[in-house]
């Protein structure tokens, strides 16, 4: 079993000083916490986890393949079991972190350090039979194990990642089809920063947390808007040093950040941006014990959840929730069967979460687990009156809803949770043209003005 994963187990200890669906049954320990498959699915110890949803909710993960001499492999769960995507082993060489993302197609990229070309930043994608490098190395410098990417609504990759070979500068790329370009201006990153996360708002914009090493490693969120960078709240917002910084946006476009709180206890804290100022969700430091390998997700109606490596329980993985007022366990606290390291989550629209790591229960495998049913998500009304058709639709959608339930809004989300479609309703005839989204699953939400929300699945083929 390996050790707890402490900022020294991750990283060099030079680095730290400069930073300052369909589930199988088989319950797990925790009421409705269940295995996505088979627990410890991959073929060896795995390291470094990372896990993505593609546009119908499957989950993928990509992990350092001991089987593989350290390379990289990424599986996906077909319904029924996990399958390797492409080649195991598929990166050229060593990799010791990693971050995925599905585009609205159904491709997964992924995003490493490649120790075969000096550590640069490179991006490939599975083109259906093979994996790929999209647009060749993106750094001309080797790169720290702080990185993030992210993919739009329209399909183009953002890369976040700090450079080694420049003072450690941030960078942001996108690809533009040809080859990578800068997100905005450059020269506005040149900061010092570390615990890099990106997430990408309803109109594609980014955002980076990272922590700023020339204020104590505090917190902060830079947001990228018509090629202009900007600190989002002018400020860096945690009281003292951050660790384990991520970032998750909502379907309203409201930025959340967690981090381990060194000021308080190193506790996982979590804020958000409201539009003018970062506040923090419910209280600083509400984790009972110490939190690492921290991430925070975005489900549906604003509420944020987080995983982590609780060390009040044995190293296990702890989920929380916000519930409006407070932040309560999902589940059973310590879920995981054995300790769990490199822990990750995804919320899909649904409300479903995945949480995936480094299972210390099955001999350092990955596993991937989900619960069904999430603390604080209103309940689904199926009641009838809310009529869509046709359903599956390929060109337009027909809405239909009684007098009495107009003046809502209306919202459409891929599985992921990310918005795709929202409207006012006035009336109770919509007719909304679907040529824009990808053939995938979709959760139709209409929320009456009293607050009642009905949902429905959407096909689209």
């Amino acid at each position: 079993m390996k050790n707890p994963v402490t900022v020294s187990h991750l990283f060099p200890a030079w680095i730290i000083l400069l930073a300052g669906l369909c589930l199988n049954s088989m319950q797990a320990q925790g009421t409705n916490w269940n295995y996505v498959g088979t627990p410890g699915f991959s073929d060896g110890s795995a390291s470094y986890t990372r896990v993505a949803l593609g546009p119908s909710g499957q989950p993928f993960v990509v992990y350092q393949d001991m089987n593989q001499n350290l390379k990289g492999t990424v599986k996906k769960f077909d319904g029924t079991s996990w399958v390797t995507v492409g080649n195991a082993g598929f990166t050229p060489g060593p990799c010791y972190y990693y971050s995925i993302a599905v585009d609205p197609s159904g491709t997964p990229y992924v995003l490493f350090s490649d120790n075969n070309n000096a550590g640069k930043a490179t991006v490939m994608k599975f083109n259906g039979s093979n994996w790929v490098i999209v647009g060749g190395p993106i750094s001309s410098v080797n790169i720290s194990p702080f990185f993030s990417l992210a993919i739009n609504n329209t399909g183009t990759p953002f890369v976040a990642y700090q450079r080694f070979g420049d003072l450690y500068s941030l960078t942001v790329m996108k690809f533009n089809g040809t080859s990578w370009v800068p997100v905005g201006n450059p020269g506005a990153l040149n900061i010092l920063t570390s615990f890099i996360s990106m997430a990408l708002d309803g109109s594609g914009n980014p955002y980076v947390a990272c922590t700023d090493a020339s204020n104590n490693n505090k917190a902060m969120v830079l947001k990228c808007s018509d090629t202009t960078w900007t600190n989002l709240g002018n400020t860096e917002f945690s009281d003292s040093i951050a660790i384990f910084t991520t970032i998750a946006i909502d379907g309203s476009n409201t930025p959340y950040v967690a981090y381990r709180d060194e000021a308080h206890g190193s506790k996982a804290t979590v804020m958000k941006y409201t539009g003018t100022s970062w506040v923090v969700v419910g209280v600083k430091a509400f984790s009972p014990d110490t939190a690492d390998n921290i991430i925070v997700a975005a489900g549906p109606n604003a509420k944020p959840y987080v995983i982590y490596t609780d060390y009040g329980n044995s190293y296990k993985a702890t989920a929380m929730g916000f519930d409006g007022s407070s932040w309560t366990p999902v589940g059973n606290a310590g879920f995981s069967a054995g300790g769990a390291y490199s822990t990750c989550m995804k919320v899909d629209g649904t409300g479903k979460i995945y949480a995936c790591y480094v299972d210390g229960g099955y001999s350092d495998k990955a596993t991937v687990m989900s619960y069904q049913t999430i603390t604080g998500v209103a309940p689904v009304e199926n009641s009838g009156l809310l009529k869509i058709f046709p359903n599956p639709a390929t060109d337009i959608l027909n809405i239909n809803l009684p007098g009495d339930l107009f003046g809502g809004q209306l919202t459409i989300t891929d599985l992921p949770g990310k918005n795709v479609f929202k409207q006012d309703v006035p009336a109770g005839n919509i007719h909304i043209s679907l040529g824009g989204l990808p053939a995938a699953v979709y959760l139709l939400k209409y929320k009456t003005r009293e607050g009642k929300i009905y949902k429905e699945k959407l096909i689209v083929k």
